[in-house]
């Protein structure tokens, strides 16, 4: 029974999943994501570089920031 309702889900969820649609953003927003990644990496090495505990926690935010704008834009501008 418990196998059932795990194979009832599942289905369930692949089937939502697979009429998904991904709508694509515009040429101008995904040029200002692709912007702000390239900005938050330099942050990111640049507070890294300064090897103090304050620089670590900053470099630790810019480079989550970097690559949750990345994954944005790869799913949705390309």
């Amino acid at each position: 029974m418990k196998n059932l309702i795990i194979l009832i889900f599942c289905l369930i969820f692949l089937t939502v999943n697979a009429y998904a649609e991904t709508r694509k953003y515009k040429e101008k927003d995904c040029k200002e994501i692709f912007n702000a990644v390239n900005i938050f990496i330099y942050l990111a090495d640049k507070n890294w570089k300064q090897k103090d505990q304050e620089g670590e926690k900053k470099g630790l935010f810019y480079s989550e920031a970097a690559s949750n704008y990345a994954q944005i834009y790869s799913v949705f501008c390309k």
